[in-house]
């Protein structure tokens, strides 16, 4: 069994993200933003690099190609069952 938990930015207004309450799972929409943006600023110093690997005179190249409210993060954990004796 899997479960997955996707999710954006929240000013992605096409994909809006579902958030479990506050009560429920406390601190857990804050993290995940946090998350979510060091994830893009890292992506954005891999397009850096790519494009000064590749020879571009322009190292912010990729980023109109790469904007940081169109991107997803994915929470995914697989469970083992047990069958029953």
């Amino acid at each position: 069994m899997q479960e997955i938990y996707n999710y954006g930015s929240d000013q992605n207004i096409q994909q809006p993200n579902i958030w479990l309450p506050e009560s429920i799972f406390p601190g857990f929409k804050e993290f995940a933003m946090k998350f979510y943006f060091e994830c893009w600023h890292t992506s954005q110093l891999l397009l850096r690099a790519l494009a000064l690997g590749l020879g571009l005179d322009d190292e912010e190249y990729f980023f109109e190609f790469h904007d940081s409210h169109g991107q997803q993060v994915t929470f995914a954990t697989t469970c083992q069952l047990q069958r029953a004796k």
